[in-house]
């Protein structure tokens, strides 16, 4: 499968802000915004933030529409959403896909947005940045979450070169190659055997989470290989899982590590752990839809992205 690659993002372009999910409050988005214009970007913002349905910026046909208008803008260069949060997966079966695969365009953001970056990724054939959302830019490492989306959203050369991730753990040793796919392991697991779940055929998985239950990670893992999708794939990374949760009546006995290890046991594929993308500190931008590889060596752990994210021509 190809994807669809937009034009390079280059200085002076107009970023828009969308809430997809959650809306922030306006103070955030002005330090967002604020730093996205420090790095020369111009910056719109989508009047659907000002909506207000409990935490979220709207209904899903609402924020589906918002999503659209922006897509559709040809001002607009790049979208970044405002947030995460939860329902974005609702919003999905309200936008017209034909109409958003007219149009090459990027869009970054992470967590709950995991939904439509894959179901972009299927119904539209657009690739997408597993990024920062700007509620990231007001957080102490902001200034590095920006430089590492503007890295893949320009094009830079950099990008390509080789990473060697000094922090990642091996679980199994091996190399693989293949197209990223995933996100955030609750929202993907919601995706399987529906229309908007990404071909896994020789793919690189990329998973991330945040305050899930130890016992319900264990499902999903188990769910994944039940369905045959693990056996499918070229390599396994993951990132952080932060505030895990063990609150049943009897502890579960088991570690993310320990259930990552016993998952993946058997495949004959490369798996790391603590890679440096998720909720934590570290926020690396890896465009979902392009080529990458992955070496699990025996001293260290390296990954580099094949092809640029977007069209330098």
């Amino acid at each position: 499968m190809r994807f669809q690659k937009p034009q390079a993002l280059q200085k002076g372009d107009t970023i828009g802000i969308v809430a997809l999910s959650r809306w922030i409050e306006p103070s955030r988005l002005k330090t967002a915004s604020d730093l996205i214009e420090a790095h020369g970007y111009k910056v719109k913002i989508h009047p659907n933030n000002g909506l207000r349905l409990h935490e979220w910026a709207g209904n899903e046909k609402e924020r589906a529409r918002a999503f659209e208008d922006y897509w559709c803008d040809p001002e607009i260069k790049c979208i970044i959403a405002a947030a995460g949060g939860t329902r974005t997966l609702h919003m999905l079966d309200n936008i017209n896909f034909e109409k958003i695969e007219g149009h090459q365009k990027l869009l970054c953001g992470f967590s709950d947005i995991t939904a439509l970056h894959n179901a972009l990724l299927t119904q539209a054939h657009c690739i997408g940045l597993h990024g920062p959302d700007a509620g990231r830019f007001t957080k102490p490492n902001a200034k590095t979450f920006f430089e590492s989306f503007e890295a893949i959203a320009t094009g830079l050369e950099d990008a390509l070169e080789a990473y060697v991730w000094d922090d990642a753990n091996i679980l199994h040793y091996g190399e693989g190659t293949g197209t990223l796919i995933g996100g955030n392991l609750c929202i993907f697991s919601y995706l399987l055997g529906t229309q908007y779940a990404p071909d896994f055929k020789g793919a690189l998985l990329i998973l991330e989470e945040a305050g899930e239950e130890i016992r319900n990670i264990d499902r999903m893992l188990l769910q994944l290989g039940r369905l045959g999708k693990l056996e499918e794939l070229s390599g396994i990374i993951i990132g952080d899982f932060t505030e895990v949760q063990n609150t049943g009546a009897i502890s579960y006995p088991y570690s993310v590590e320990d259930l990552m290890h016993e998952h993946t046991d058997g495949l004959g594929i490369p798996v790391i752990i603590n890679a440096p993308f998720g909720h934590g500190t570290r926020l690396q931008t890896l465009p979902l839809g392009c080529k990458a590889r992955l070496k699990a060596g025996k001293s260290h752990v390296q990954f580099q992205l094949l092809e640029p994210a977007v069209n330098l021509s």
